[in-house]
């Protein structure tokens, strides 16, 4: 089964006149992002094959990329799909909302909290806007305003987890993301703990690539 190490930010519109949903300032922004679900943030209806395609409505933005943002506008994480009390896990940052500049760009953001989303296996979202670059490191020196409000979903290790413990009860005999090269040091590291957590756990493997189960009695049989 293939996973994602990345995620997708879709820029929103209006699902009922298909304009785009822009805020006309910081203070707009915050409040949108805050209160903005996702049925509400609609997306721009882009043929592929004949068939609209979410891949070619929105942006691939990798891992590490998605954290920077995540950091850079200090958003925690939601266990409500709807809000709810945060649930500060240790791949994201754990202090409030705001907006900052990222550490490897000049780009700046500000975003809501990351949500998950119990429909989904807890896929982690949230929406954020590009409100940069700041010519200071207060947020009212935007450049360039409206903004287009976004909305990013992804998977984290958390989330993966779930995937490949399904994987694993389904007995599919492997899991791969796509890409490697999308998560590196700590962001790697975690996401390799939900593959031997969620995916291999205890199950091992015959000579010829069978997973193994053990019955009541010890014995290990092929699967």
């Amino acid at each position: 089964m293939g996973v994602p190490w990345y995620g997708y930010g879709y820029p929103c519109v209006d699902p009922a006149s298909g304009n785009k949903l822009e805020v006309s300032d910081a203070s707009h922004a915050r409040s949108v992002v805050e209160s903005l679900l996702p049925g509400q943030c609609g997306m721009k209806l882009v043929p592929f094959r004949g068939v609209n395609c979410s891949d070619a409505a929105g942006s691939e933005v990798g891992f590490d990329q998605i954290q920077e943002i995540v950091a850079a506008a200090r958003v925690p994480v939601s266990s409500a799909r709807e809000g709810g009390q945060a649930e500060h896990a240790d791949a994201f940052a754990s202090s409030t909302p705001g907006s900052a500049a990222t550490s490897s760009s000049s780009s700046s953001y500000i975003a809501s909290d990351v949500r998950r989303d119990s429909r989904y296996m807890r896929a982690p979202w949230f929406n954020y806007v590009k409100s940069g670059p700041f010519s200071s490191a207060s947020d009212t020196g935007a450049s360039s305003w409206p903004q287009q409000v976004h909305q990013m979903w992804f998977d984290d290790a958390q989330s993966l987890q779930e995937k490949y413990a399904l994987a694993a009860e389904l007995g599919l005999r492997g899991v791969g993301p796509y890409r490697w090269d999308q998560a590196t040091g700590e962001n790697a590291g975690r996401m390799f703990e939900a593959i031997s957590e969620g995916f291999l756990g205890n199950r091992r493997f015959a000579g010829n690539g069978t997973a193994l189960t053990t019955d009541e009695g010890g014995q290990e049989d092929a699967a």
